[in-house]
């Protein structure tokens, strides 16, 4: 009984062998990475690209388009919650916002836990009139205590500078930085529940 299944599977064998057609097979989905209790992680979505007219000159907000509003003469991206550093001085102010995870969004990390930096002006002279820099959340934002300050990254003027929250909470910091290389601010604080 047993010579009779391995001369019918030969035959078989020879058939699905005579065609010459390779079907390509897909690569198996990458192995997933577990926690501690087994769950699978799932990778961090993409950041949203920022609008279009980021960084654009503006007279309105109709200037902007869709995601956008306009800022101090710029257009910058909006979200359900937007972080906004105004100054009118002639240095490299920079922003900086650390979400409740750690993750800190600024110059050298644009992108983290939701948030985006779409607009970053000053990184070279920029002349007189008011600056901007940008950070937005577009995919929701993590409950618990954020933190901003603004860091003047040259030195190479001193002044005000204003940073406003706006979305999912409200809050504002007037203030300003000596003409010193990387001279920080106050912190400004809140929590979204």
């Amino acid at each position: 009984m047993r010579l009779g299944i391995v001369i019918v599977a030969l035959p078989l064998a020879a058939l699905a062998c005579a065609d010459e057609t390779l079907v390509e097979l897909p690569d198996p989905p990458p192995e997933r990475e577990r926690d501690d209790r087994g769950a699978v992680d799932e990778p961090e979505p993409e950041p949203p690209a920022p609008p279009v007219t980021s960084g654009d000159e503006c007279v309105s907000d109709d200037d902007c388009g869709q995601n956008a509003e306009c800022e101090a003469g710029t257009c910058v991206g909006i979200g359900v919650l937007q972080v906004t550093l105004t100054f009118d001085v002639d240095a490299d102010y920079d922003l900086h916002v650390i979400t409740p995870s750690g993750e800190e969004i600024y110059f050298g990390n644009t992108a983290a836990a939701g948030g985006l930096l779409d607009v970053d002006q000053c990184i070279v002279d920029c002349g007189p009139g008011t600056h901007v820099e940008n950070i937005y959340f577009n995919e929701g934002v993590e409950p618990g205590l954020y933190q901003a300050f603004a860091i003047n990254f040259d030195g190479r003027s001193g002044g005000a500078f204003r940073i406003e929250v706006s979305g999912a909470a409200t809050t504002a910091l007037d203030g300003s930085l000596p003409a010193e290389s990387s001279a920080r601010s106050n912190d400004l604080l809140w929590a979204i529940e």
